[in-house]
């Protein structure tokens, strides 16, 4: 039986490269999934200021549910 050499690898950022990806996430619904992806997107999240909200858009049920 011979092994295959691919392994199951992640890409984990850090924090400043996970900063300026999410900056550039405009929906709320995908900025609020990537912070359930790991604790560094998380985190990330909880920056203050990187939500810029000027720059999001929000859609469909969620923008009706938003006050």
């Amino acid at each position: 039986m011979r092994r295959s050499s691919r392994t199951n690898t992640s890409f984990q950022p850090d924090e400043h490269l996970a900063t300026l990806v999410l900056r550039h996430v405009g929906d709320v619904r995908d900025r609020l999934a990537l912070e359930c992806v790991s604790r560094v997107w998380r985190a990330v999240g909880q920056i203050p200021g990187v939500w810029q909200s000027e720059d999001l858009t929000v859609c469909g049920d969620l923008a009706a549910r938003l006050t």
